[in-house]
């Protein structure tokens, strides 16, 4: 929870929810981009174990943009299987062990957190 946050009553709740800052300031502004760039097909990396309710689920369809999530039904075990047959490096973040309170690095900082 971040300071303002707990400052506005009393730390029961954030001033917005985590999905409601991330949209405003990560998904919205991406979405938007790819709009006015007429791009209709969005490939991700979100995987189901990443989420308890994923934003925008294999096959969905969300503002007329296509998703799809080809890591969605992957396991942990499976990805790091597959990074270390193909010898990929690793993000520092998730050499520090990062993934165990965020999946992504780019929320390690969220200020709805």
């Amino acid at each position: 929870m971040t300071p303002l946050g707990r400052m506005k009553d009393g730390g029961r709740r954030n001033v917005v929810t985590m999905a409601e800052c991330c949209n405003a300031n990560r998904w919205q502004p991406w979405a938007d981009r790819q709009r006015a760039d007429g791009i209709t097909l969005s490939i991700m990396g979100q995987r189901d174990e990443d989420t308890a309710h994923p934003l925008a689920p294999d096959g969905s369809e969300r503002q007329g943009m296509e998703i799809w999530q080809p890591l969605s039904v992957w396991s942990d075990t499976d990805v790091w299987a597959y990074i270390k047959a193909h010898g990929l490096p690793v993000s520092a973040h998730y050499a520090r062990g990062g993934a165990r309170q965020m999946h992504s690095p780019e929320c390690a900082r969220c200020p709805a957190s």
